[in-house]
Parts: C-alpha cells; structure tokens; sequence
C-alpha cells in the first residue's frame, strides 16, 4: 500500500499522511489517529527511498511448541506491546508485529525480512538459545532482546533484574518477622526463574536463614493449578512454613488456592508473594503481594535503546530493570 492509497482511505492529502507518520503539527488531533489507524490496520511499511524519516522496527514474538509459553497468555508480553507502541509512535518508529515459531526461527526471519526489510529487531522471549540470537544478529546487527539476559557477551538486551528482584522479596518477608520460608519454583528453569531464585537464596545466606527444604515444591509456571495433593500429607506439620516465596504469580494464586482448600488461610496463617504483577493479582481474594518492573519504564528504555542503534557513535548495551514490591493482601506480620 502507497501513502497515496492511505490518504484516499482516510479522505485527507498525501502531505497530512505525511505530517501523520512524522508526528508533525498540521493536522487535527482526530485526523491523526484516524490515519494512524488505518495505516496500523494495512500493515503500511514506509518504503525505504521513502524521504520520511521513519524506522521501520520489527518485533518478533517467539512462539514455542509447548503451550505455556505463548505470548498470548503472558500479561507482560501483551501490556508491554501497548507501550512499546506509544513510545515508538513518539518516535517515529513504525512496528511490524511477527508470532514466530522457534522451530523455524530462521527460515521465517529471513522470508519477512525479504518481504519487509527493517531497520532493526525487537525479540520478546525468555527462552530463545544464545546461538539463535546470535544468528539473528548476524543477520540483523541491531537487534535487541527483551525479557532475558545474555551477560557474557555484547548482545543488547533489557530485562528485569531478576536478582535484585528474590533478594528483595525475601528480604521483605524477614522484615514481617517471617524466618521459616517454603519455597515454589518453576519446573521449567528458565534464566529469569534460576536468577530469583540466586537472588532469594542470597538473601538467606546474609541472615544466615536456612530455607525450608522439606518444603521446596517445584509446578507448571504458567497455570492455575491445584497443589493440594501435593501438600495434603505435611499441613498439620507443626513446621510448616508461616510465609512462601513463589517464583511468579500465576505459581502464588495457585498456592493460595491450594491452601485455602486445606483449611490454611492467607495470610492470618500462611503469607503468599510472587513474582510479575499480573493482572489476576488485583482480583484474586486476597489481593497479590508481588513485585515487578515498571512496564511503562520498560517500553520508553527499549525505544531509547532501539534509537542508540541509528547514533553513529553506537555501542551495544545491556540493561537491568530493577523493580518494586507492590505491596498488598497476601502478608502479614507473623
């Protein structure tokens, strides 16, 4: 599609097209975001003899074989492309949106490319190998990966620190006075999950705290489930834990959950924290205590960082978001 098609669509002149995708005055707040739309809509790519000073960034999300780890059900994924989209328009920044399979990572990568050449690579993953990303920077040398880390070498990336993110969720059930911790991990251990769980037993080895053993549990990270089978035998345990430390939060509502159909209430008896800041979190009886980066933070570094490419004095970056506790129902004091 031509900007002159654009222009017919939304029943304006090619030159407030223009004014449109440069983010220039001249036209009406409602004119813009109906042209914006429609070129949104088209999957309009600005040509790149075109005199418009726009980049072209493509965003691929990669899809993997086992269900649980599709983007549609990862809120951060989703609420992160939102604000990814706001800061490019600022920018502008034109967004191509790929769901690839990590399969074929390549062979796909390399037919969009020879469709719609970008001018840089957004990858939203947790879990694509280092020789893949390595591939594709070959292939793309201004690529930039969000949502994991790949600290030995000088591939640009932005991510959580993870860390920093269990030393301080420990930390915080210490200062409610909690010392006897169980522990729920991810059964898939992905980088972001070993790393807070590096941070959390950090935080142990300062207080000198032994974490629970005997009730160290290991789930599916992406679903709701029930533990309560799992859990039955050691409820009545004199030792059981007052407090747990859950590796996200879809692990932490499923404990609650779990808890609550063996007669444990949380937190008058078990405090729950996670990890992510879902939205189910908000709405769950109790209200999530967890902590999480700020995704709007998040979204304006990725652009920055997508516009250090276009500088002539560029040099490859690598990011560590830290993040907050969103303090809510899921603890108490003990």
């Amino acid at each position: 599609m031509r900007l002159e098609d654009i222009a017919k669509l939304a029943d304006v002149s090619v030159s407030s097209v223009s004014l449109a995708l440069n983010d220039r005055p001249g036209i009406s707040k409602k004119t813009r975001e109906k042209i914006l739309k429609i070129i949104e809509e088209s999957n309009y790519v600005p040509p790149k003899n075109s005199k418009l000073n726009v980049k072209t960034v493509r965003i691929l999300i990669v899809k993997h074989s086992n269900s649980t780890n599709n983007y549609q059900i990862k809120p951060f994924f989703s609420e992160l492309l939102e604000y990814l989209d706001l800061e490019a328009k600022k920018n502008k920044i034109y967004l191509i949106l790929n769901l690839i399979n990590q399969n074929s990572l390549m062979n796909e990568f390399k037919f969009l490319e020879s469709n719609q050449p970008s001018d840089a690579l957004i990858i939203l993953s947790d879990s694509v190998s280092l020789e893949l990303i390595a591939e594709l920077k070959k292939n793309q040398p201004n690529t930039l990966v969000i949502n994991n880390s790949y600290l030995s070498t000088n591939i640009d990336f932005l991510n959580t620190n993870n860390v920093y993110s269990g030393y301080t969720i420990a930390n915080y059930l210490f200062q409610l006075g909690h010392l006897n911790i169980g522990y729920i991990s991810s059964s898939e251990r992905k980088e972001n999950f070993i790393e807070r769980e590096i941070g959390v037993k950090k935080a142990f080895k300062e207080k000198k705290i032994i974490l629970n053993e005997e009730f160290i549990y290991s789930f599916m990270p992406a679903e709701i489930a029930d533990y309560s089978k799992e859990m039955k035998e050691k409820i009545m345990d004199e030792n059981f834990p007052t407090a747990f430390i859950c590796e996200n939060d879809y692990l932490a509502i499923s404990l609650i959950k779990s808890l609550h159909s063996l007669d444990k209430k949380v937190p008058e008896q078990v405090s729950v924290v996670g990890f992510d800041n879902i939205p189910e979190g908000k709405i769950f009886i109790p209200e999530l205590t967890t902590i999480a980066a700020s995704i709007e933070f998040t979204a304006e570094i990725a652009i920055k960082k997508i516009l250090n490419f276009f500088k002539k004095e560029y040099l490859p970056t690598q990011t560590l978001i830290p993040s907050q506790i969103i303090i809510r129902d899921s603890c108490q004091k003990k």
